[in-house]
């Protein structure tokens, strides 16, 4: 066998071996980006729960959460502040979403869920949407777009004129 043999040889089992490298690590990538996701999925699973859980366990918390979202008059101005902070959490809570679903870490059914409960707060609760306009600097651009786009689509809904 001569040299431009074996250098073909040789050629063709490197070229098998890259192709294999390439292989494994498409495989590794598909198997992170899973793993991502699902780490993803979960953490903010645990925050909703974590979220919730305030007022499950927490009379305090429910009576402001009840009365901010139903009949504010009926909360004093601590509450009124607490109320504010409660919103602010819930609406961090789906800002994170906004952006791991932009970013391509929650999938669409995912993402959908966290999209449905802002419509669902603008589209039942005025002092939500009072919040909203009050205290929407601390977010986001992109996502105090998102949010703007769902008040307008609740309130052309109920047929309110947009402050």
């Amino acid at each position: 066998m001569n040299w431009e043999a074996l250098g073909a040889i040789g050629e063709i089992v490197g070229a098998i071996a890259v192709i294999a490298t390439l292989g494994y690590l498409a495989v590794q990538i598909r198997q992170n980006t899973r793993a991502l996701k699902a780490s993803t999925h979960q953490g903010l699973i645990d925050s909703t729960l974590n979220y919730q859980s305030l007022t499950l366990n927490n009379p305090d918390v429910a009576r402001i959460r009840l009365y901010g979202t139903t009949d504010p008059s009926k909360l004093t101005e601590e509450d009124q502040y607490r109320f504010r902070t409660a919103m602010q959490m819930l609406f961090r809570l789906i800002e994170n979403a906004f952006v791991q679903h932009e970013e391509g870490t929650l999938g669409d059914e995912g993402w959908h869920r966290y999209a449905e409960t802002v419509r669902h707060h603008f589209s039942h609760y005025p002092s939500v949407v009072d919040w909203w306009n009050s205290e929407r600097i601390p977010f986001g651009p992109s996502f105090s777009a998102w949010v703007d786009e769902r008040l307008a689509a609740a309130q052309e809904h109920a047929g309110v004129d947009r402050p």
